[in-house]
């Protein structure tokens, strides 16, 4: 099954190219974030493993927005193929879901020459949980009539963050890291 959908996905600079929405902020936080040097002793003993990744997104994604490109820069420093398949065109997020119903994205998985899988991360660092936690804790009820844009408001910050936080991002890749 992850083969199938590596075989049939997009190249990372495929998608980065028809990317239709977020390619800004996205390219931003690709071109700016660095696997730490120090690290790449560690990707170079993953490289010998010889693993392929999917990755499971959508260019609207906020958090696809930051979490993507830090996991683009893992996979080159890894030497791990990586192909880009759309949550909405494809049934397999149902085999990802996030707390065994939301398709929440994104999702990366890695796996090995025979297809199985032997690491899974997504859709959000702990650390970027509890500050959205944190931020949405801060909405008037549902009800009120300023909540729709308090929503707005809300990820319009949580967008912000995620294209500026250099620790935030760092905290994404140890986590990611960990994966491995």
């Amino acid at each position: 099954m992850l083969k199938q959908h590596f075989e049939n996905g997009l190249i990372p600079e495929n998608y980065m190219n028809r990317m239709e929405k977020l390619q800004e902020p996205f390219m931003k936080v690709y071109e700016q974030f660095t696997v730490p040097t120090n690290d790449q002793s560690f990707w170079d003993d993953v490289a010998k493993r010889e693993w392929n990744a999917v990755v499971i997104t959508e260019d609207w994604c906020g958090d696809a927005m930051m979490n993507v490109p830090i996991f683009f820069r893992i996979t080159e420093a890894a030497n791990i193929p990586t192909r880009v398949v759309y949550r909405d065109s494809t049934e397999l997020i149902d085999h990802y879901l996030t707390n065994g119903t939301a398709k929440a994205i994104p999702i990366m998985v890695v796996f090995d020459e025979e297809g199985k899988e032997v690491a899974k991360w997504g859709p959000r660092a702990p650390e970027a949980q509890a500050f959205v936690d944190q931020q949405r804790a801060t909405l008037p009820p549902k009800e009120a009539e300023n909540f729709e844009e308090a929503t707005k408001e809300l990820y319009a910050g949580i967008q912000q963050k995620y294209v500026s936080d250099k620790e935030l991002w760092n905290a994404v890749y140890e986590s990611m890291k960990r994966i491995f």
